[in-house]
């Protein structure tokens, strides 16, 4: 039997959407956050192991062989941009126990994706600023 919720917690998904599946589709401007989240292969661990069922942080550091800290510290960066939310439940015994579920995802990337991304970005445009005198030009 599952313990009752006492604290859900949600991801910061400010950018992203849900569409008619239910999968979260990122918008082109959440691109840099959702590649970033995805760019470090205990994280696609994490992804993998919470593909058929939520665990609490115990075992899944146990099942990923890592420490529950460092487990944390890759959860909050996947939390952050709405992959997986977290959960704070009492368990049968009284007991606090966290909770990870994987969110359905969709990361569709084409090269107008790309391009609205840096649109988005907030970065000024290299042929609008002058050369410094000191560079050096090939």
């Amino acid at each position: 039997m599952k313990g009752r919720a006492v604290d859900p917690e949600v991801g910061g998904e400010t950018r992203a959407a849900t569409d008619v599946d239910g999968a979260l589709r990122f918008a082109a401007g959440a691109l840099p956050e959702v590649l970033a989240a995805l760019n470090h292969p205990v994280r696609l661990r994490v992804i993998a192991a919470l593909r058929r069922e939520r665990k609490y942080v115990s075992a899944l550091a146990r099942e990923l062989r890592i420490s529950r800290p460092l487990l944390y510290l890759h959860l909050e960066h996947l939390e952050k941009v709405g992959i997986v939310t977290g959960s704070l439940e009492l368990s049968e015994q009284g007991k606090a126990v966290k909770w990870y579920a994987l969110r359905p995802f969709d990361v569709h990337i084409t090269p107008d994706v790309v391009a609205a991304a840096v649109a988005e970005l907030d970065m000024p445009d290299p042929a609008d600023q002058t050369p410094d005198k000191d560079e050096d030009h090939d």
